[in-house]
């Protein structure tokens, strides 16, 4: 799951953030967009993606350095029996409709050598903000980082932008204490704060 920020919508087209999620059995992302209030959901809408998608986060382009807003989207690995991909899209939340999720471009991992082996999440890291401590290497880069529901890694890759698309390299494996997931590295509210 993910969060979309109000920093994604304009003045003159506003909006109050929206829940990003998968479903993992059709295929689809579903974007439900928040009321005023932040309590319930103004508008809903879905579309097809791969098979087996497990995490979706955004890269807002006041936390990124880009010139747009993108998305991102995996699958499960090869040992959940689906494709080993992940995806970028240009994102224009003010349409209010797939047809603002535009520029598909799709990459693939390797499972448990670049990328899980199973399902698991997928989180937008901005530069600033590490990944781990002492000292993170990549802490200047836009990162998108899986963890894996299989084995104690996180895999961790440099977005950069490439016109209307991201380019994904691979940096490292991280070995990390559990399975249990990532920590999500900003509230809505210090999302919503980014101005």
């Amino acid at each position: 799951a993910g969060y979309a920020p109000m920093m994604m919508w304009t003045a003159a087209n506003v909006g109050y953030g929206a829940y990003l999620g998968t479903s993992y059995t059709d295929g689809k992302i579903l974007v439900l967009e928040l009321s005023s209030s932040m309590s319930s959901v103004s508008l809903a809408y879905t579309f097809n993606y791969l098979s087996s998608p497990c995490g979706i986060d955004v890269v807002p382009y006041r936390s990124s350095g880009f010139t747009r807003d993108f998305a991102i989207a995996r699958t499960a690995g090869s040992g959940s029996s689906g494709p080993s991909s992940m995806s970028s899209w240009t994102v224009d939340m003010k349409v209010g409709s797939a047809s603002g999720w535009t520029n598909r471009n799709d990459a693939t991992f390797t499972s448990s050598t670049t990328g899980p082996s199973l399902a698991g999440q997928l989180v937008y890291y901005p530069p600033g903000l590490p990944l781990y401590t002492p000292s993170d290497p990549y802490l200047s880069y836009n990162r998108a980082v899986m963890w894996d529901t299989g084995a104690a890694f996180v895999y961790v890759w440099q977005l950069t932008q490439s016109g209307t698309s991201l380019t994904w390299t691979f940096l490292a494996k991280v070995a990390v204490q559990g399975t249990w997931g990532l920590a999500l590295p900003l509230s809505a509210n210090s999302y919503n704060a980014i101005i």
